[in-house]
């Protein structure tokens, strides 16, 4: 059996840490996993190099729909099971604010207001007109490992990108004690941590020096598991992490966001849970 993991191999020759752990896990159950290049102009070319499952990571750009439309087709046809489809069909999955408009119209999970604007002085008009105030999390809609994502107290304080002011969203600061994170493969959730930021960071992320400790509680882990199922039955997603926040104000889950490539050695380090060897093993149960 063969999963083949599409990527652009142009951008990022050198495999992350999880390809290498896939690379290693898949043979044990007698998975052959390879890499695609995904930047390749030539479908069929890709589609040649493909068997059994593929897994979508990355590849032709997020405008060309066309060719992803071609691409996902063509696999259809030869009967490759394509992980994590819709990624491909819907590069608007990775945008936040298309995750929180998604999750606020189609599931009962709580969500953090959040807006979009045009320009920083569209931003200080809202913020003139008392329709949110500080302080701010200000932050990328297509960022990920806690990048770029600001504490912002004052309109001194607000970053304004080289490109489109547009591709950042602000929301309300939620005073909180860590955040949740719960990976899911399949239907299933493989299990959950809870992340904590250093003294006076508003990042609980792992790669911005957070910690973090198992979700033993039996109540909240029925709760984050009933939320992860709301959200994979829309956003249709095979293999994510999902992020909930805790308020410490009234008490509730909020969405925080979806991650579509979920980075997990600290997941893996703390649950103990072997994420490459469970991912493989998916891969065998979508193959039959």
């Amino acid at each position: 059996m063969k999963l083949s993991i599409i990527r652009n191999l142009k951008k990022n020759p050198h495999p992350s840490k999880g390809m290498l752990e896939l690379i290693q896990a898949g043979p044990e159950q007698g998975v052959d996993v390879v890499a695609v290049d995904g930047s390749n102009q030539d479908i069929s070319a890709i589609v040649r190099e493909c068997e059994d499952v593929a897994m979508w990571r990355s590849g032709p750009t997020k405008t060309d729909l066309k060719k992803r439309n071609e691409l996902a087709n063509a696999l259809r046809e030869k009967g490759v099971f394509l992980i994590d489809e819709i990624a491909l069909l819907n590069p608007a999955i990775a945008d936040k604010q298309y995750q929180y408009d998604l999750i606020k119209e189609h599931t009962t999970i709580p969500t953090i207001p959040s807006w979009v604007f045009q320009s920083k002085q569209e931003l200080e008009q809202s913020i003139h007109e008392k329709k949110l105030s500080f302080p701010l999390i200000q932050k990328p809609r297509d960022g990920a490992r806690g990048e770029d994502i600001f504490l912002i107290k004052n309109l001194d304080e607000i970053t304004t990108p080289n490109h489109d002011f547009s591709s950042l969203m602000f929301q309300p600061f939620i005073k909180n004690s860590g955040d949740f994170r719960v990976l899911c493969i399949g239907d299933a959730v493989v299990g959950m941590m809870k992340r904590i930021g250093q003294n006076g960071s508003h990042l609980n992320n792992v790669s911005q020096g957070g910690s973090t400790e198992l979700v033993e509680n039996p109540d909240l882990r029925e709760s984050l598991t009933k939320l992860a199922q709301e959200v994979a039955a829309v956003s249709k997603l095979d293999i994510f992490g999902l992020d909930i926040l805790p308020s410490d104000v009234d008490g509730k889950l909020y969405f925080l966001e979806v991650n579509n490539l979920p980075q997990w050695q600290g997941f893996q380090q703390t649950t103990g849970i072997e994420v490459a060897k469970e991912i493989i093993a998916f891969v065998k149960r979508v193959a039959l």
